[in-house]
């Protein structure tokens, strides 16, 4: 919330000053040259929501199942699954630290206004953001192969 208020204030302020508008605080943002990256970084963040939705409808159905069944049981059938989970999630862990490090160095090459490198840098964080989405599609399916195994 205090974040939140904090941003707000800081657009009024920003606006608030003679002769700038919301479109120039934006360190470039708005220019021609990034709108196409802008609206494929959307793409990939409305994708990743759609993921994440389906792994929590994974995640419930899997909570579901383990309650009818025995832990013994449970223990022995997933035991090669939750391993290859467990590296998933640090796959995306790096990946993510990847992102917001690719992040931070095109919001400096904007502020430098180097805009060759912030495109560069804006190119890098897409395929990381998409490299992070394969990764979640894959968790997916290794989900989807622990429901089958439970069923069964």
């Amino acid at each position: 919330m205090k974040k939140c208020i904090a941003l707000v204030v800081g657009a009024v302020v920003l606006c608030s000053q003679p002769g700038l508008s919301m479109a120039e605080g934006k360190a470039g943002l708005q220019q021609p040259w990034f709108q196409e990256e802008l609206h494929t970084a959307n793409k990939i963040r409305f994708e990743r929501q759609e993921i994440k939705q389906d792994i929590l409808q994974k995640k419930d159905e899997l909570l579901q199942l383990r309650a009818h069944r025995t832990a013994a049981k449970q223990a022995a059938a997933l035991t090669e699954e939750r391993k290859q989970l467990k590296e998933l999630r640090t796959d995306l862990m790096d990946l993510q630290k990847k992102s917001a490090q690719t992040r931070k160095e095109f919001k400096v090459a904007l502020r430098e206004q180097d805009h060759a490198a912030a495109k560069q840098k804006m190119a890098s964080w897409l395929q990381v953001q998409q490299e992070i989405n394969v990764k979640m599609k894959e968790k997916v399916k290794l989900m989807d192969a622990m429901i089958v195994k439970l069923k069964s």
